[in-house]
């Protein structure tokens, strides 16, 4: 088990850019006071806003709790001896042998298309076996 690493609003654009050094991508967005945690995906979308153009957004840096993470890994092995130099290994192993699904990444920027939606996830289950003969 892991706690996922907060996460930022941003806005896409120029839209604070008062000077002209800013980057695109790197401005906050705007905080509107409602609360971050309800709504119904992951953290609550209207939460954040685009900011008026020519102002910074008040959003704060990591608000939004990152997406933990879970994942069960198992191996099982077992030797057989055949004769007295002989000998058989099984080996069965498996990744995330629950199969939970590990959000890795979401939108957070405000005047995206995937503002709000998971974009990345992890891996899902592996099973490795293996069979070996030592003589």
């Amino acid at each position: 088990m892991q706690s996922g690493r907060p996460l930022t609003a941003t806005v896409l654009g120029n839209v604070s850019n008062l000077g002209g050094a800013g980057v695109s991508g790197t401005v906050r967005a705007d905080a509107t006071g409602l609360p971050i945690d309800s709504g119904s995906g992951y953290f609550n979308r209207a939460a954040f806003a685009v900011p008026l153009s020519g102002f910074y957004g008040t959003a704060g840096r990591g608000t939004i709790p990152g997406p933990g993470s879970f994942s069960m890994n198992l191996q099982l092995a077992r030797q057989i001896q055949l004769a007295e130099r002989k000998s058989v290994e099984f080996n069965v192993s498996a990744n995330n042998v629950l199969n939970h699904v590990n959000i890795s990444g979401y939108g957070t920027v405000v005047n995206s298309l995937n503002y709000g939606l998971a974009t990345a996830a992890g891996g899902m289950r592996t099973v490795t076996a293996t069979v070996r003969l030592r003589f």
